[in-house]
């Protein structure tokens, strides 16, 4: 699990996509289309949900499905143990689609 920390100007943002590596047995470099747009309220927390890709075997080619899960209150509870700064902050759900 990862924690992405961002410190932006008040605005409206779009995430277009995520990549980066993932282990697997033929590792390789993996881009996930987003498409969210989301607004920057200065001293808001947003939570964009835990992102899952499944990789599958078809036809001898390795393809991947890519979710994200809604895991909102055991996130939170994780977040707010391994970084005591968020302790008295509030985290809001908007969950990356």
């Amino acid at each position: 699990m990862f924690l992405f920390s961002l410190k932006l100007p008040r605005g409206t943002y779009k995430i277009m996509f995520l990549n980066g590596m993932f282990r697997t047995l033929f590792a390789g470099e993996y881009f996930v289309g987003a498409n969210k747009i989301f607004d920057v309220i200065p001293g808001q927390i947003n939570y964009g949900g835990r992102l899952r890709i499944d990789f599958l075997r078809s036809s001898g080619q390795q393809i991947y499905e890519t979710k994200v899960e809604d895991r909102f209150d055991e996130d939170q509870s994780r977040f707010k143990n391994d970084f005591p700064a968020l302790q008295n902050r509030a985290i809001v759900k908007d969950l990356i689609y």
